[in-house]
């Protein structure tokens, strides 16, 4: 029969035909495993190894011995379907395309017909564990007698059974989509509350960074003032009374590069923040120290400032740049000022600008 000579001789007419590069030495190595196995009647590693000739290089040759091999494998409608690619590539000049017209006529001749519908449409079918090329709906051959059809959608899978028996007639296989369970009841959940900033508790404490712009005022012994910057820190240790209020005792130390040897201000006392808002905290101080500037040269002539030991009010805006589980880090301006006692001494205006970590 022209139609099985044809298998056994394709090998040559096709590796005669091809280029020689890498991608087809692959496929040439396939196709002739494809025959091989063909012909000791595996063809099931027959189709496997056409298969993967087609993959590494097109050619209608393949395509006809997939069609061939699918015959053989009892699927109709695969080799239908692989024949007709064969003929619409060949065209009526087609090698073999006299034996696969005859072999469509045949199949056709012989195969009942299934028609597989589902609900929704579009789902991939699989008769007997092959899978078909068409989703649903469709209508394509099998062979005579009992099939398995199952049908996979998004989200979903049916199955059922169907016999093939009469090739005039058409069987009918409807498969709709299994309805969804129904929704339990769930209880209504109350609506999730924002977690409240992180708030002191108990003891606190704080560590700062501070520089200082300080302006010592005129005393009654002379009548030139001074400014500078000064740098050091300020520690804070104290107890939350509330969330939103806390107690310190502040201790304040710099010095500058003012005067022979330094600028010196010190101060210690009590002071209390209260949290006017998350990030903002405002306060007072009632601190006590000095500021002192030895031998400084102005005007060729050289001055003390000096405010001695004397009381230092303080306001305090901290804004909190940073909030974390353990405190806040917080940039503040804490101005201050020594008063002067009318004995001669200098008063002082200082404004510390913080940063550092106020810890819960």
């Amino acid at each position: 029969m022209r139609v099985g000579a044809g298998l056994l001789f394709l090998p040559v007419l096709w590796c005669a035909s091809a280029h020689a590069d890498g991608t087809v030495d692959d496929a040439r190595k396939h196709f002739v495993e494809g025959v091989q196995r063909f012909q000791e009647g595996d063809f099931e590693g027959a189709r496997a190894a056409f298969g993967r000739a087609e993959a590494e290089h097109h050619s209608a040759v393949i395509v006809y011995n997939l069609a061939r091999t699918e015959e053989r494998l009892a699927h109709p409608q695969a080799a239908i379907d692989h024949y007709e690619a064969y003929l619409a590539e060949g065209g009526d000049t087609a090698e073999y395309g006299p034996a696969a017209a005859l072999a469509i006529a045949q199949i056709k001749g012989r195969s009942p017909r299934v028609r597989i519908e589902t609900d929704p449409p579009g789902a991939r079918i699989f008769v007997d564990g092959t899978p078909i090329a068409e989703a649903s709906p469709t209508t394509l051959l099998v062979t005579v007698g009992h099939h398995h059809v199952v049908v996979e959608g998004d989200g979903w899978r049916g199955q059922t059974d169907v016999d093939a028996v009469e090739t005039t007639q058409i069987a009918s296989v409807s498969i709709a989509r299994p309805p969804l369970p129904p929704k339990a009841d769930v209880p209504p959940t109350l609506p999730t509350k924002t977690a409240p900033p992180a708030a002191p508790d108990d003891f606190v404490f704080g560590v700062h960074f501070i520089l200082v712009p300080y302006q010592f005022g005129h005393a009654k012994s002379q009548t030139n003032s001074t400014a500078g910057l000064a740098s050091g820190g300020m520690l804070d240790l104290g107890y939350a009374i509330t969330e939103k209020t806390e107690l310190f005792f502040r201790a304040i130390g710099a010095v500058g590069s003012e005067g022979n040897p330094l600028t010196s201000i010190g101060s210690m006392g009590i002071a209390f923040s209260v949290r006017a808002l998350p990030s903002l905290w405002i306060g007072a101080g009632f601190l006590g120290g000095r500021a002192t500037i030895h031998e400084v040269v102005q005007d060729n002539a050289t001055y003390r400032y000096d405010t001695d030991y004397v009381f230092s009010p303080q306001l305090e805006v901290s804004y909190a740049v940073l909030t974390t589980r353990y405190g806040q880090w917080l940039f503040s301006a804490l101005p201050a000022y020594f008063v002067t006692t009318g004995t001669g001494d200098n008063n002082c205006l200082y404004v510390p600008l913080a940063f550092g970590l106020r810890g819960f």
